[in-house]
């Protein structure tokens, strides 16, 4: 079992940043995703798996003023 953080919270399973993305139900939003202190462009969501210990953030972009 793989134990990452995802803003703060603890998540027990592996998959894709994509997956994670559709798991939080975020994939039509604007947003950003930092793993370990490193922005991951969104061409690499698809190809970046995550591992034992990886830190997420995950940025959303809000309109407004």
């Amino acid at each position: 079992m793989i134990k990452v953080s995802v803003n703060g919270s603890i998540n027990d399973n592996s998959y894709s940043v994509t997956t994670l993305i559709k798991e939080l139900k975020l994939e039509k939003s604007r947003i950003a995703v930092e793993i370990n202190n490193e922005i991951l462009p969104s061409s690499m969501h698809n190809k970046y798996f995550l591992k034992n210990g990886d830190k997420i953030e995950i940025i959303q972009a809000v309109g407004g003023g």
